[in-house]
């Protein structure tokens, strides 16, 4: 039989992506010939990988088994023949989709017990098997049993967690104490969403001395076997970040066979009955102990390190175990040296140079060279939190000639990493006041990087930045049956089909989607946002929201977006900059006195609104009567102050602009001419046109694009545009609103800084015009506003 040829057409569920660094295991199943249903929370890798996605939230295990099911009603002929994940975090989940699908894997205890801390030291416990004395805590009562029973060194750890963050050693009463305060007040979701389940569970366990080691196993009909044995390289406490790895590990035999014993036994006594597996060992002065088990693969290198080493595939013999069939495996002996190394800085902060890794690269030997991080972003190691820049890999026949090999690639990359600011204690300070400032460091510190980021990016790179749409997928605006969808979808699909990473977020939903936002780790924002809860009163406050969590945005400022719906200040802002406006009065109240100077016939207007609400063709009113009528609609009905302006007869005039500062662009004029419009009906847009009853009327008004006016017109109203966008401090876009009555002269009657996006929208058909096509303007707005955040100090955009 030719090889691999009893997995091709199989079915195969895979849990979770694990985004690019583990985008290689969708590979190898795809050159394996089988079929990927990938089952994570957005599409994030090659379409031409996977056969089906279907989306859900992997936290949520209902959901996901859920979504499986009418997967399966829906496409019956597709049979499931396995369920794989090489993502820890997705472990139990992966364990109920093999229990509801009746596919080959481990039990949810079994999978429990290797995720949860402290269900492995029960176990392991119950077993003699290796375990350290450990204590959980949850309280201060039961660290201090812990300390009484256990003693000091020692280590805490949370119950629930991956990649050794939060592993911190203790050698006394003070540093527990404020250890313990430090893991309760950051081991949350906010920082990974695995801490959902912890539950607020922590252990207190002896110190392990001694050489780490790292089994790479598997587990298969109950069977348990060990490929290959990984050194860990030394660490430095309090923290337990990984260093690197040698592989194979430098043990005697005798050391070796008694570690792969415990191992061994270890998958038995935990019910690891088929899924691959990675064990963390001590080799202790008083003999083997076991660090951790998990039911996975070991990350990073680990694939590396087994394929290079043993010339064994562990992605291919997980996926034969998920599938049910036989892995055929044959144990190997180790074949040369490999050497793994992480880059990790001396201290947080905002990588502002890498520079070396094409020149690495070239050299022999090295097999593989990851760069997690780019410019611009920011990198936490403890106590903000646990990361690296990535790693390289490389291989010699001995363990000097890796060594050296290892030092050359070292020496070629520099990786420079800037502190937060100038005046960072960080480093400087005593443990316990580095451990409590922690979590605010680390706010700032990521949220600095997403300016930073933008700083440095080029436009050749914007696509790789992670862009969040924020919009509405519906509002009502006219009426309370009306409703307008607006274009966050389109924009989605326009900028993915273009290479964009963008996520949508819809500020419609009942829960506003704050939280979503934060997880997102966004790098920009389109804020396409026209209504919070249905009020357009409340749009700035998305732009404000963005601001407090440092995240880069389109359009304007919550200054401008606030100011442009109150008429009234806009009305004084025009007439203290001598900018030609409708004469005008407000009132407040039905006792309020109206100027006697005002001529009939006048508009009424709610005096902070959008979207022409409050506005119909009963809004112009030509007596005394009939104002107050519609004051009292405005003032009693809808409570808000009532905007008095003289009516002007004649033609409207939009204007839509792009740009910031000195580099504004006045894109082609639209005029709408109303000379066809039935002679019941006054001269406006308003809201009753876009009724069913009356679109007749609204399709009467003739539009001309672009305007057909004189140069000199022309001219007048584009300069008198450009003054009042950058009077208003307008940003990125906008349209202003102009009336021309039957002499030519133009007066300003409304100012929208953030306008619709959509593509029948004045704004892209003056684009259009001009000749951006959509996709450009949508682009060009991005390109614009990354720019104005380039060189700037944090919020510049703000000041007027």
């Amino acid at each position: 039989m030719p090889p691999n040829k009893d997995l091709l057409g199989k079915n195969i569920i895979f849990i979770n992506s694990g985004g690019k660094k583990k985008k290689f295991t969708l590979e190898k199943a795809k050159s394996l010939g089988l079929n990927i249903i990938l089952v994570n929370q957005k599409l994030d890798t090659n379409k031409k990988i996977i056969t089906y996605f279907i989306e859900a939230d992997t936290y949520n295990h209902k959901e996901v088994i859920e979504k499986l099911k009418l997967f399966q009603k829906n496409n019956p002929e597709i049979k499931f023949d396995g369920a794989i994940t090489f993502w820890e975090d997705d472990v139990p989940l992966l364990a109920k989709v093999c229990e509801e699908f009746k596919l080959p894997g481990n039990s949810y205890e079994t999978a429990i017990r290797t995720r949860n801390k402290h269900e492995m030291r029960k176990r392991l416990a119950e077993t003699n098997l290796g375990s350290p004395l450990f204590q959980m805590i949850k309280t201060k009562n039961d660290l201090k049993k812990g300390m009484e029973e256990i003693g000091f060194p020692a280590v805490m750890k949370p119950a629930w967690g991956a990649d050794s963050e939060f592993v911190i050693l203790v050698n006394n009463e003070e540093e527990a104490k404020s250890t313990l305060d430090y893991l309760q007040k950051n081991c949350n979701e906010k920082f990974n969403p695995i801490f959902k389940y912890n539950n607020g569970t922590f252990l207190y366990e002896e110190y392990m001395d001694g050489m780490e080691i790292s089994l790479e196993c598997f587990s298969q009909y109950g069977i348990p076997h060990v490929i290959g044995i990984n050194e860990k390289q030394p660490i430095k406490p309090p923290y337990f970040i990984e260093y690197g790895d040698i592989a194979p590990a430098r043990l005697e035999d005798s050391i070796e066979a008694e570690a792969i014993k415990l191992a061994e036994s270890a998958l038995i006594a935990l019910g690891v009955q088929n899924s691959l597996a990675h064990i963390e060992i001590k080799m202790t002065s008083t003999g083997t102990k076991i660090v951790e088990v998990g039911s996975r693969m070991g990350g990073d290198d680990i694939y590396t390190n087994v394929k290079n080493v043993w010339d064994t595939d562990m992605v291919e013999i997980g996926i034969r175990i998920a599938c049910g069939v036989t892995t055929n495996y044959k144990n190997t002996q180790a074949k040369g040296c490999v050497i793994c190394r992480y880059f990790i800085p001396n201290h947080s902060g905002i990588i502002t140079n890498i520079e070396g890794i094409k020149e690495a690269q070239q050299i022999k030997n090295v097999l593989q060279l990851i760069i997690t991080k780019n410019v611009g972003d920011a990198i936490l190691v403890p106590p903000e939190g646990f990361e690296n820049a990535g790693w390289a890999v490389v291989k010699g026949r001995t363990y000097q000639e890796a060594e050296t090999l290892m030092n050359r690639v070292i020496s070629k990359i520099e990786i420079n990493v800037t502190r937060f600011h100038k005046d960072s204690s960080l480093g400087k300070t005593t443990r316990q006041s580095s451990l409590s400032s922690a979590s605010i460091l680390r706010e700032q510190i990521i949220k600095a990087s997403k300016i930073e980021k933008l700083r440095i990016v080029d436009k050749n790179k914007i696509k790789k930045l992670h862009i969040g749409i924020v919009a509405n997928s519906t509002i009502t605006i006219y009426s309370e049956n009306a409703k307008k969808f607006f274009t966050g979808e389109n924009i989605k699909n326009i900028l993915q089909v273009k290479g964009y990473n963008v996520s949508l977020f819809d500020v419609g939903e009942s829960a506003l989607p704050i939280e979503k936002i934060q997880r997102a780790n966004l790098d920009f924002v389109m804020n396409l946002c026209e209504a919070i809860y249905n009020s357009p009163l409340l749009k700035s406050h998305s732009a404000a929201l963005f601001d407090m969590l440092q995240l880069p945005y389109t359009g304007s400022n919550p200054g401008t977006l606030s100011l442009s719906l109150d008429k009234i200040k806009v009305k004084k802002i025009l007439e203290y900059h001598d900018i030609p406006t409708p004469d005008w009065d407000y009132v407040e109240s039905m006792d309020d006195k109206i100027s006697d100077e005002l001529e009939y016939p006048l508009i009424v207007k709610p005096a902070n609104s959008d979207n022409f609400f409050g506005i119909d063709n009963q809004s112009v009113v030509t007596n005394e009567k009939e104002l107050k009528k519609q004051l009292r609609i405005i003032i009693e009905d809808f409570k808000r102050p009532a905007l008095i302006e003289e009516y002007i007869e004649g033609t409207e005039i939009d204007v839509s602009l792009i740009g910031n500062e000195e580099d504004v662009e006045v894109l082609p004029l639209i005029r709408s001419t109303f000379d066809k419009v039935q002679k019941n009906h006054w001269h406006i847009y308003s809201s009753d046109l876009w009724d069913g009853k009356n679109k007749y009327i609204l399709d009467t008004i003739k539009v001309e694009k672009p305007a057909k006016i004189n140069k000199k017109l022309e001219t007048l109203i584009s300069e008198m545009a450009l003054d009042v966008y950058n009077i208003f401090d307008c940003h990125d876009y906008g349209k202003i609103e102009f009336r021309v009555d039957k002499e030519g002269n133009p007066y300003v009657i409304e100012l929208n800084p953030n306008p619709p996006l959509e593509t029948d929208n004045f704004i892209a058909i003056s684009a259009k015009l001009a000749g951006y096509s959509y996709e450009d303007l949508i682009e060009k707005i991005l390109w614009m506003a990354i720019q104005r955040y380039k060189d700037k100090p944090p919020f510049y955009h703000l000041q007027f």
